[in-house]
């Protein structure tokens, strides 16, 4: 129960901050393209411990996972105007990340 309470403390963590994120209509969709958006919650909590890490600051603005069996996740991140698009497996491993 400990772990659960302290998954949903860390998940309100990351998105409290998440504010409106200011992109052009073709970067949303570059950014959609071969993704549906799924709620912060429905990420593993492996990935979402790593991106407090490697983008401490960020705000994560959109959860993505791949429409294809890959099980891909992809991130939109946010900090001070900058965007960070971080790519990860399902299993955890950081694939790479794309600075917009």
């Amino acid at each position: 129960m400990k772990s659960i309470v302290t998954a949903i403390a860390f998940i309100s963590a990351l998105s409290a901050n998440a504010g409106p994120a200011h992109h052009e209509t073709n970067d949303i969709a570059k950014i959609w393209c071969g993704y549906r958006k799924i709620d912060i919650t429905d990420v593993p909590i492996a990935i979402l411990k790593q991106i407090s890490d490697k983008y401490y600051g960020y705000s994560v603005s959109g959860a993505y996972t791949s429409e294809e069996g890959e099980n891909e996740y992809k991130l939109v991140l946010v900090n001070k105007g900058r965007i960070v698009i971080a790519y990860y497996k399902h299993t955890g491993d950081f694939i790479k990340d794309e600075m917009k």
